[in-house]
């Protein structure tokens, strides 16, 4: 995963990452879920071979 970013509210990260097959996704966690162990995020897109850059949260 990276390129991250956390949100204002210090509630959600998002970022990219990158599967073995080369896949590019920008994915979603919620900080609440990781902190309890819960290691499942969101698919927001699914770039294929295309390398996702600069995502962030609206400020």
């Amino acid at each position: 995963m990276y390129d991250i970013d956390i949100s204002n509210d210090g509630k959600t990260i998002i970022g990219a990452l990158a599967e073995i097959n080369g896949t590019q996704l920008l994915i979603k966690y919620d900080i609440d879920s990781l902190i309890l162990g819960a290691i499942k995020f969101d698919t927001l897109f699914n770039f294929e071979n295309s390398l996702p850059a600069n995502f962030t949260f609206f400020r």
